[in-house]
């Protein structure tokens, strides 16, 4: 069977053990609670914060109790030998595979993707030209044209701002004078 070296006690993340804004203890916390790899203050946290939560007790048991069918399961099943080169020798080829399949569909995505830029190009000159056809600039009828607005919507303007003028003299004339 063979051992993995014991692991350095670590803090229980950078705001205690609980991650923020969740109130529970997160399942890898609680496993290093049980595999006493928490630093002393964190595992105090960890504690108090057992203490006062029954359904992080209850994770904490739960997962107490999968360690220990692990342990037993591991103690009546040898483990061989060449178990950790076989995993790594499959971790390594699909990682291969994956390199492979990503070479193989490199030339049809960079086909795809210049299809979709003709395509899109297309449509952009299609629209361009059909609201060209209609007399527009762009997208919204109401937008000024690109030499600035008509006559008459300059003589409205021109009208309003008169008649706001006259308005505002007429509200200052009626004011007490001191």
């Amino acid at each position: 069977m063979n051992a993995h070296p014991p692991t350095p006690p670590r803090p229980a993340g950078p705001d205690g053990p609980a991650p923020a804004g969740t109130g529970h203890l997160p399942p890898d916390v609680l496993g290093d609670l049980l595999d006493r790899r928490l630093t002393p203050e964190a595992a105090a946290r960890a504690a108090a914060h057992l203490d006062a939560c029954a359904a992080c007790r209850a994770e904490r048991d739960a997962l107490a109790q999968v360690i220990a069918l692990g342990a037993h399961a591991r103690s009546r099943t040898p483990v061989p030998a060449d178990v950790w080169p076989m995993v790594a020798a499959a971790t390594i080829h699909e990682g291969e595979v994956r390199r492979r399949l990503l070479r193989r569909m490199r030339g049809p995505l960079l086909l795809a993707a210049l299809a979709l830029c003709v395509v899109s190009a297309w449509l952009g000159a299609l629209v361009g030209r059909e609201l060209e056809r209609r007399g527009r600039r762009g997208a919204d009828a109401s937008a000024p044209d690109a030499a600035g607005p008509d006559a008459r919507t300059l003589e409205r303007q021109m009208e309003l701002l008169r008649e706001r003028e006259r308005e505002a003299e007429q509200k200052r004339a009626r004011l007490p004078r001191p």
